[in-house]
């Protein structure tokens, strides 16, 4: 589920993709690395302002989307009962996707909408507009399983659309 993600974010396939990763990381001081399947930025800030000038339009449209295909995901554990939530994958009560996608995607948002001076390609306000969007869509509606399904990734959340965020509250 992750993969089809990532794919559908970056728009390419997962061999197209996971090639050029790996040839990034491999090269000194890349700010890139993987250790046990998982990619992260060493210097997350660092990182956004360096390749910010890669973004466009089209690429934040396909961020927020993918977004909230994972983050609205519910957790399956609220489906337990409160006592047995500690053993939620013992009974296969577990989410689709990573939660190491889902705080990539969230750290992600986080950036777009505190940083968006760094996306110098994007038109003006894009960033921003894609940030509130995002959390206005995310949080209509939403229930209390959603909002605890959220629960660690609510300060991203939030630095993503301060004001949209606390409208949801």
């Amino acid at each position: 589920a992750d993969r089809a993600v990532v794919e559908s974010v970056s728009g390419k396939s997962y061999g197209e993709w996971i090639g050029k990763m790996r040839e990034v990381a491999l090269r000194p001081g890349a700010p890139l690395t993987q250790q046990d399947g998982a990619w992260k930025f060493v210097a997350r800030y660092e990182g956004w302002y360096a390749l910010g000038a890669k973004l466009f339009d089209d690429h934040l449209k396909r961020l927020k989307d993918g977004a909230l295909v994972v983050l609205r995901e519910r957790d399956p554990k609220f489906e337990l009962p409160p006592d047995e939530h500690y053993a939620a994958s013992i009974h296969g009560k577990v989410l689709t996707h990573s939660r190491l996608l889902r705080r990539g995607l969230a750290e992600s948002l986080a950036l777009l909408g505190s940083h968006p001076n760094a996306l110098t390609s994007c038109s003006h306000g894009m960033a921003d507009r894609t940030a509130v969007l995002a959390i206005r869509e995310l949080f209509s509606g939403a229930d209390w399983v959603l909002w605890a399904s959220l629960n660690e990734l609510l300060p991203l959340l939030a630095e993503s659309a301060p004001t949209e965020f606390l409208d949801a509250v």
